[in-house]
């Protein structure tokens, strides 16, 4: 039920990379640890109120409010090179034709569109672990963590071992 890889600004699909597991990292909203989960295509923002728990705090937090710092500003690049960048080159050259011979008032600037970013890579590390509860949502967590493990799907805690 997790958001999937792609993200989407405003109608540009934005593939976001996953390990070599296939899994997706993610950034708890409230205790900012990463980690990965296993992304599937539905479960997306038309889902109102669906939301997720961090595997390592427990704290629950939307569906959309799990990006890593990393995947935001790749997103904010790439919406500057895809979406902003195209209409500022063009209000560039709408604000050039309204210069006329003889007038006072004389427009110029220039505008180089920004190049199309790389998406953030994806290390393959973290180990993989699978709560009880659902085992069909196994979550990969920081290697040295030792500490009960709360599920990604109802927020119940488990051994990481």
């Amino acid at each position: 039920m997790k958001g999937d890889a792609n993200m989407s600004i405003r109608n540009i699909p934005t593939a976001l990379p996953v390990d070599k597991d296939g899994f997706l990292r993610r950034q708890c909203p409230n205790c900012r640890r990463e980690f990965k989960w296993l992304p599937t295509k539905s479960g997306t923002s038309d889902q109102p109120g669906l939301q997720y728990y961090c595997p390592y705090c427990g704290n629950p937090g939307n569906i959309n409010n799990w990006p890593t710092k990393k995947q935001l500003r790749y997103r904010n690049q790439l919406a500057n090179a895809k979406a902003i960048g195209p209409e500022l080159e063009r209000f560039t050259k709408d604000l050039k034709r309204l210069n006329r011979p003889g007038s006072p008032v004389r427009f110029e600037g220039k505008y180089k569109r920004p190049s199309k970013p790389l998406p953030p890579p994806e290390p393959d590390d973290m180990r993989k672990v699978e709560p009880r509860c659902h085992p069909d949502e196994p979550l990969k967590i920081y290697e040295d963590w030792n500490k009960p493990v709360f599920c990604l799907i109802c927020g119940k805690s488990f051994s990481s071992d």
